[in-house]
């Protein structure tokens, strides 16, 4: 569900991009539709581009999910659909910062697994971040706890 034409790409200014003799670029309305429902597809699974800590890096391509539970215990945090990942990775992130206290159990969609474990992985530290990628035979992959 990766963007087949970057922003950048479609309304840059010239025909070759940053070649001023080539011309001035005109977006093509289809490449501003497709990326325009690309965008609406994302934010219909829940990604959501969050502030986030310093410390925690985050690629062009990523979805960014911020855990910020109102009441404290422990959660679980149902995963979408794999597939619907491909090119990209998820960044989980415990958002209210108690996660060494109320774990965040990680739930994948119906039959999938998470690195083929037989439980779930969990973020246990405070503002802890997980970082999983689409597994070429199903399921996630955890690229960084």
């Amino acid at each position: 569900m990766g963007f087949a034409k970057l922003f950048t790409e479609i309304f840059r200014d010239y025909e070759t991009d940053g070649v001023p003799s080539s011309g001035p670029h005109s977006p093509i309305k289809a490449d501003i539709r497709n990326w325009g429902a690309t965008v609406e597809t994302r934010l219909a699974v829940g990604a959501r581009v969050a502030r986030v800590d310093a410390d925690m890096t985050v690629q062009p391509n990523d979805f960014v999910i911020v855990v910020r539970r109102t009441v404290a215990g422990p959660s679980n945090m149902a995963l979408p659909a794999s597939a619907d990942f491909l090119g990209a990775e998820l960044v989980v992130k415990d958002g209210k910062g108690d996660a060494s206290v109320n774990a965040i159990t990680l739930v994948p969609n119906g039959t999938e697994k998470i690195d083929a474990l037989a439980g779930n992985p969990q973020i246990l530290s405070n503002r802890g971040v997980m970082r999983l990628a689409p597994d070429p035979d199903g399921g996630w992959a955890i690229v960084s706890p």
